[in-house]
Formats: structure tokens, C-alpha cells, sequence
């Protein structure tokens, strides 16, 4: 088993316990207080580092997608069709650089000190208006 199975690891073991190559995650966090949040968000981003695996991770939180988003899609009302596509990569890498971080894990625990400063970084800002203004466009159809 893997060393992100251990110790701190607050996704069950069971999720882990087989090494998936994939790991689906709909809405983990959405009732944990804001604290609590952000430490699961840098644990996911540990884990995902650790074991390789993609995580496919449903939010409704522009933030949280924006942060811990490789490939981000808003997805339309039903019947839900794709109508925004972001690669958060690049903004997330040019983000880490600037605060002098080298990987993702030590980034969780850099922003966590200073994450005001990150959820009002310019590019940052930039790629969750992206995601807002698809997520608004919308037109307000009934299925």
C-alpha cells in the first residue's frame, strides 16, 4: 500500500486499499467548515501526487475547482452538456511560481498561510470569471 494510505490521511483507506487508477469524488467537501476544507483540499492533492490516480471531482465551488482542477468543465442545466473548458494547469503552475513553490503538496501548505493572497492573485481571479461567466450564460431553460 502506499505511503498516502498512512498516518494523515483523512480519505478512508478503503478508497485507497486497491491502488485505483481512478477515484471519483461528488461534492467530499461541501459540508465541511472552511478550514477543515482547505485541509482536505491540500490532503487530496497529496494523495493525488502520491498515488498517480485520476480524481474526477464534482464541485459547485468555483474556487475549490479552480484549485484543485488539472481540466476544468462547467457543465450545463439537464440534460448536462459540456459548454466551458479550462486548463487550470498553466494558471495554477504560473500561481505556484509565484509564490516560489516547486510541487502541488508543498504548495497546500504554503496557501495555507497565505491563502488570501492566492484566492486574489490576478490569473487566479481571472480563471474563476472564466468559470463564473459560463456558469452564467446559461439561458434559463426547463427540462
Amino acid at each position: 500500500m502506499k505511503s498516502a494510505t498512512s498516518g494523515s490521511s483523512h480519505i478512508p483507506n478503503r478508497t485507497l486499499a486497491t491502488d485505483p487508477q481512478v477515484i471519483l469524488m461528488d461534492e467530499p467537501f461541501a459540508a465541511l467548515d472552511a478550514q477543515t476544507r482547505e485541509g482536505m483540499q491540500a490532503e487530496l492533492l497529496h494523495i493525488q501526487q502520491e498515488t498517480r490516480a485520476t480524481i474526477v471531482f464534482v464541485t459547485h465551488d468555483i474556487y475549490e475547482a479552480s484549485f484543485l482542477g488539472n481540466h476544468v468543465y462547467v457543465l450545463s442545466r439537464l440534460p448536462a452538456r459540456i459548454i466551458k473548458y479550462v486548463d487550470a494547469r498553466n494558471a495554477r503552475d504560473m500561481i505556484l511560481k509565484a509564490f516560489n513553490v516547486e510541487n502541488v503538496p508543498r504548495a497546500a501548505d504554503s496557501l495555507a498561510v497565505e491563502r488570501e493572497r492566492v484566492r486574489y492573485e490576478p490569473r487566479f481571479l481571472e480563471m474563476q470569471e472564466a468559470l463564473r461567466e459560463a456558469l452564467h450564460s446559461q439561458p434559463n431553460t426547463k427540462s
